[in-house]
């Protein structure tokens, strides 16, 4: 099935990555999966909030910066720092 819908580069499905400390997650991927960075938002702060990363022919998006308050906001700061 084609979905013409689809943006060029992306999949019918795009993870997309929560992370406290999305630097770590991001230098994570380079180093792990050969990872390449098409392109990224950060806050004031330096802190990322949103960047997308190429692996292979796909692509995933990773977040970090305001995912922080939402990830202990859910509860999950007592177990995993990182939700797909």
């Amino acid at each position: 099935m084609t979905a013409p819908w689809l943006p060029t580069g992306f999949h019918t499905i795009t993870p997309n990555i929560i992370a406290e400390d999305a630097e770590r997650a991001l230098d994570f991927l380079k180093r792990a999966f050969g990872a390449t960075e098409n392109y990224r938002l950060t806050l004031s702060n330096g802190s990322i909030t949103h960047c997308e990363v190429t692996i292979g022919d796909s692509i995933i998006n990773v977040g970090g910066g305001l995912a922080r308050a939402r990830l202990d906001r859910s509860g999950l700061r007592r177990g995993t720092r990182c939700t797909l």
